[in-house]
C-alpha cells in the first residue's frame, strides 16, 4: 500500500501537466513549437498535412456557411457533420493512405537511395517527397475554401505585385 501513496503524487502531477498542455493557450503554443523545432524532416511535414487536413474541415464549414449567409436564397445546405461530406472524407484520407503505401514500396523496392525532384529540392526520400504534395495539396484546399469565403489570397498576392512592378516601372520612367 505504500507504493501506491508514493506513486500517486506523480501519477497526478503527470495528469495535471497533461491537463495544462491542451488546456492553456501557453501549452498549446509550447507543443506546436516543440512539434516543429525539435524533430526530423518528416515528423515535420507529416504534422503540417495532418494540421492542414483539420484545417481544411474547419475552413470548408465555414465557406459554406458563409455562403450561406451571404445569399440564403440558394439553399446551400450548411451542416457540420453529414454522412455524404464524411464519406467523401474517408475515401481522400483512404487515397492519402494508398499514395503513401505505394510512396513507401517505391522507396523500400525501386529507389534505395534519395531523390531529387527536377534538381531543385535537397535529395529526399520518396515516401517525403509523397507526404509533402499530399500536404501541399491540402494546403492549396484550404486556400480555395478561403476564397470561397470571400478574401482571395492568391488573387490579392497577384493584384499586389501588379501594383509593385506597375511602381517600379513608373520609377524607371518607362511607360506602361
Amino acid at each position: 500500500m505504500k507504493s501506491i501513496e508514493k506513486i500517486q503524487p506523480l501519477v497526478d502531477k503527470f495528469v495535471s501537466s497533461v491537463k495544462g498542455v491542451f488546456t492553456s493557450i501557453y501549452g498549446w503554443f509550447s507543443m506546436f513549437f516543440g512539434m516543429v523545432v525539435f524533430t526530423d524532416k518528416l515528423e515535420v511535414i507529416a504534422f503540417f498535412f495532418v494540421l492542414f487536413l483539420l484545417l481544411d474541415y474547419v475552413t470548408g464549414i465555414g465557406a459554406s456557411w458563409i455562403e450561406h449567409k451571404r445569399d440564403p436564397e440558394k439553399n446551400i445546405e450548411v451542416y457540420h457533420v453529414e454522412s455524404e461530406k464524411l464519406r467523401a472524407s474517408a475515401i481522400k484520407i483512404v487515397g492519402y493512405g494508398l499514395i503513401m503505401m505505394f510512396a513507401y514500396f517505391l522507396n523500400a523496392v525501386v529507389f534505395q537511395d534519395h531523390v531529387k525532384v527536377f534538381g531543385y529540392t535537397p535529395p529526399m526520400p520518396v515516401f517525403e517527397i509523397a507526404l509533402l504534395g499530399c500536404a501541399v495539396t491540402e494546403f492549396w484546399s484550404n486556400i480555395e475554401n478561403i476564397k470561397r469565403a470571400g478574401f482571395d489570397i492568391v488573387g490579392g498576392f497577384i493584384n499586389f505585385v501588379k501594383q509593385a512592378w506597375s511602381l517600379v516601372r513608373q520609377v524607371k520612367g518607362e511607360k506602361e
